[in-house]
């Protein structure tokens, strides 16, 4: 078996490679594109090649390619890789030699999981939601304050709809200019729903064919959002071996519970807290109410 580390860069990229037995066959950088690891690595793989890499935003697809070339692959927190969170000489050879030898001894950490194509395509659209709600309430939010300096105090929430626009559009105002910039946000508020709406519709077809977020639906205050959230956020929910561990590693409820909190309330859950945010329950009953959901094919007992 041959054990290779990979310090991932943007254009480059240094790997280290070495035998079972520690000594060294190959380092060097490599250009960070399919082409030259298959190029570069292919030759390692024959009497077996054991990859460790850092998580990152370029993790993904690297971790595709060499999984596809018959590598088995960890992937490492580098936060809890100490030799390197700790290590006053960041260079990418050591870095990636660190790797090569922690593998090789059987010294990293617990490996991060690597969630599907599919999954990972849930998340982009989830995350291109938010983000589209996050820069239309921000529009919305500089208009209200814009009118409340000119004497016109709109509540919470009455820029949410055409209608609400509709209805400020008929208030005459001293400066000719107000009216004028209201109607360019009121373009950019048109063109961030017609995308938050296609985006939905992607996300009802997604529903339509996940089972599981229907279960998840069953339970109080949680809707189409919620549920796949928390179905992008766990993704293979045998990986955790019991609920104990599901509540070890919580944060990945937040998304969620800030979720199905807006949806019920309107409003944005609280960060933190030992309470559920949509129905005031403590969090590892609605963990164990979950764990019912996702499981039990005929629906989900009782939360609590």
């Amino acid at each position: 078996m041959n054990y290779c580390g990979i310090d991932l860069g943007g254009v480059s990229s240094y790997v280290y490679i070495t035998t079972d037995r520690g000594r060294k066959l190959w380092s060097g950088p490599v250009e960070t594109t399919k082409e030259a690891f298959e190029v570069r690595l292919r030759r390692f793989r024959r009497e077996g090649l054991s990859v460790a890499i850092e998580a990152g935003n370029q993790t993904a697809w690297v971790y595709e390619v060499l999984v596809a070339m018959g590598a088995k692959v960890t992937v490492v927190n580098p936060n809890k890789v100490k030799l390197i969170a700790e290590s006053r000489r960041k260079t990418d050879k050591v870095d990636a030699r660190i790797l090569c030898e922690l593998l090789r001894i059987d010294a990293l950490p617990h490996p991060v999981h690597m969630p599907g194509r599919q999954t990972r395509a849930l998340r982009g659209l989830l995350v291109a939601r938010r983000q589209l709600v996050a820069a239309r309430t921000k529009l919305c939010n500089v208009v209200r304050g814009m009118l409340r300096q000119e004497g016109l105090r709109l509540p919470a929430g009455a820029l949410s709809s055409f209608a609400g626009w509709e209805r400020v559009f008929v208030n005459s105002f001293s400066c000719e200019h107000v009216m004028a910039v209201v109607r360019a946000y009121y373009q950019s508020f048109k063109a961030l729903t017609q995308s938050i709406r296609e985006l939905d519709r992607k996300l009802t077809e997604r529903e339509r064919k996940e089972p599981r977020a229907r279960r998840l639906q069953t339970m109080p205050r949680v809707g189409r959002i919620a549920s796949l959230t928390f179905l992008a956020a766990v993704d293979d929910v045998h990986r955790f071996p019991s609920s104990r561990t599901w509540w070890a590693t919580r944060d990945l409820l937040r998304p969620c519970v800030r979720a199905a909190s807006e949806r019920s309330t309107g409003r944005s859950a609280a960060k933190g807290g030992a309470n559920c945010e949509p129905c005031g329950c403590r969090l590892p009953t609605w963990w164990r109410s979950i764990d019912t959901a996702i499981h039990n094919p005929c629906g989900v007992g009782s939360t609590g």
